[in-house]
């Protein structure tokens, strides 16, 4: 039985046609196996052409400046005077690197931690109108959770006196 012809389907020109059952000149039917395993094996790879090629070429490009490099450099003598760290002028004496108090990190990682949190509210702003207009609540009572959560992680970072700077 034949759909009509509003509600018929064709496949994607991409793709092989099914394997056919249809009725040849005498009324007699016959199949026509494809081979999917093989066809999927080459649309797999087809597909994926373009990244392989791209990898490809940017390994080939960082090996052949990493030869052409040691193979074209000049090669400097090396002594004490060059070898050690140059540092505004000054001798090298003592640490190479002053330490930070651990309140710097905390208050980073704070800014990262808020910061992305409120990412969240952008797509949550855009789409609200929306359902403010179908009525729908639950969607702004699940953003008040979350930025009530968002409140006490704030609290608690206030109570362990992560933000003062004095202490």
């Amino acid at each position: 039985m034949a759909c009509p012809p509003a509600l018929s389907f064709s496949p994607p020109a991409r793709f092989p046609p099914a394997p056919d059952k249809s009725s040849g000149r005498n009324g007699q039917s016959h199949y026509i196996p494809v081979s999917r395993s093989r066809l999927t094996g080459f649309f797999m790879i087809s597909d994926y052409l373009p990244v392989l090629l791209q990898i490809v070429i940017a390994s080939g490009f960082a090996g052949a400046t990493l030869v052409a490099s040691a193979l074209l450099g000049k090669r400097a003598l090396s002594n004490p005077t060059k070898d050690s760290a140059y540092e505004c002028g000054m001798l090298p004496i003592g640490e190479g690197q002053a330490r930070f108090s651990v309140k710097f990190y905390l208050v980073a990682m704070l800014f990262v931690i808020f910061d992305i949190e409120v990412v969240f509210l952008y797509p949550w702003a855009t789409v609200y109108r929306e359902q403010i207009a179908s009525g729908s609540t639950v969607f702004l009572y699940g953003m008040l959770g979350f930025v009530g959560i968002l409140f006490v992680a704030y609290l608690y970072a206030l109570k362990k006196g992560a933000l003062h700077w004095r202490e």
